[in-house]
């Protein structure tokens, strides 16, 4: 048995926000990053939503890098190939730990140096929290995994398998991701088993460390993330404000669904896509367009 699995106190740190359209979100996401986080690498994954072009442009135009699946998948299975394409993503660049948010959960804070502790302290291989008011064990708007064990493990293939058997059905997510880290908590190391002898997980909340970051209670509102069970759209739209995005109406952040039109047109001529942009298939999840560098 190793004795740990985050060797450093300053894992290296990547992120995935998963989407389906709803540029003025992953708009607001792209400048809270470049405000607050912009250090560490950033992947917007779209589930082939007709504004893939525009989004695609906002990538560009903040460095992030972009994906986008070759057709939906739905709610459920869409939001599994965003672990998917966001952990082979982390893969390729050798990051230690990659976090997923949803595209409604936006961090207002820099939360990285709280995470990298969590994870040299308690050794786990994810982190996430429970919801007291739905009664989740597990949540997956804000989660975070350390790359080499959910990929060496086989989580990745097991997880495509799954996707694809359930390719637009319903899908409950937030039991069949915890079932993943179920199964690769049986390999835990050392140093976490110890750590759950002082620190036992709360009864269903198991097999992952509980970021407080993300409290326990997703209806609850709080200072330092918006997400949409405890904010209404008109926050969002106060958000960009206070975040210098004059792009939008506060209409739009009220129907997160595709835009369309002349307002997808609109965006993309205000954010232009480079020329030089290099594309590449990856395998399972579709293609992936990396913005170059600035």
């Amino acid at each position: 048995m190793i004795e740990r699995i985050i060797t450093t106190p300053h894992p290296t740190v990547g992120v995935v926000v998963g989407t389906y359209g709803s540029v003025p979100y992953v708009h607001l996401h792209l400048e809270v990053w470049r405000r607050n986080y912009g250090n560490i690498p950033l992947l917007v994954h779209d589930d082939c939503s007709p504004d893939g072009e525009a989004l695609q442009a906002l990538c560009a135009r903040y460095g992030a890098g972009f994906s986008c699946n070759e057709e939906r998948f739905g709610h459920g299975p869409g939001d599994m190939t965003v672990f998917l394409s966001g952990l082979r993503w982390a893969h390729d660049n050798n990051l230690d730990i990659l976090v997923k948010f949803s595209r409604r959960f936006v961090p207002r804070i820099n939360w990285i140096m709280d995470l990298q502790l969590l994870a040299y302290v308690s050794q786990y291989a994810t982190y996430s929290s429970y919801c007291t008011s739905n009664n989740f064990g597990f949540r997956t708007e804000c989660v975070a995994m350390h790359v080499p064990s959910w990929v060496d493990n086989g989580a990745v293939d097991a997880l495509q398998r799954q996707t694809e058997e359930v390719k637009g059905q319903y899908c409950f997510l937030e039991p069949v991701m915890h079932g993943f880290a179920k199964g690769i908590h049986t390999r835990n190391c050392l140093f976490n088993k110890l750590y759950e002898t002082v620190h036992p997980p709360p009864g269903g909340a198991d097999s992952y460390g509980d970021w407080r970051f993300m409290g326990t209670d997703r209806r609850k509102r709080h200072t330092h993330f918006l997400w949409h069970e405890a904010n209404v759209p008109f926050e969002y739209y106060l958000e960009s404000i206070s975040n210098g995005i004059l792009d939008y109406d506060a209409s739009i952040f009220e129907d997160p669904r595709p835009m369309t039109g002349m307002d997808s047109a609109r965006i993309l001529a205000r954010t232009p896509t480079r020329s030089a942009k290099r594309r590449h298939k990856q395998e399972g999840t579709g293609q992936i367009a990396q913005a170059d560098p600035a």
